[in-house]
């Protein structure tokens, strides 16, 4: 049995995050594939997201990305909030989150006893 320490599992949380050691720029799409996407409920929290796991990347690279290359998508992602994803895999994670209340359910709005409006 392996065992961790509680400084070792944070390390280890840190590095899977690409948290310790920020990939080069060129790797952009590939960091937010890696962490499992990055939140974007507010555009500049998902650029110094990024900022933070990619080095020398700055908000009009993200939003280049976005917008211009269409490698990155906006979507509802896990937990039903708005995340940033890789294009490429749209279709993997509307197939994952269809199978669980996330998307099949009502919109959070209503959840939350809100109209549409």
């Amino acid at each position: 049995m392996r065992s961790f320490t509680w400084g070792s599992a944070c390390r280890r949380r840190l590095a899977r995050q690409r948290l310790l050691a920020p990939a080069p720029a060129a790797q952009l799409v590939e960091t937010v594939r890696a962490v499992g996407g990055i939140q974007a409920q507010v555009l500049s929290a998902a650029e110094l997201a990024i900022g933070a796991r990619v080095a020398d990347i700055t908000r009009q690279d993200v939003r280049a990305a976005l917008w211009e290359q269409h490698t990155l998508i906006k979507t509802y992602g896990p937990r039903g909030t708005l995340h940033l994803l890789p294009a490429d895999e749209l279709p993997l994670w509307m197939a994952a989150l269809r199978a669980t209340e996330t998307l099949s359910g009502p919109p959070w709005y209503q959840r939350a006893g809100l109209a549409p409006s």
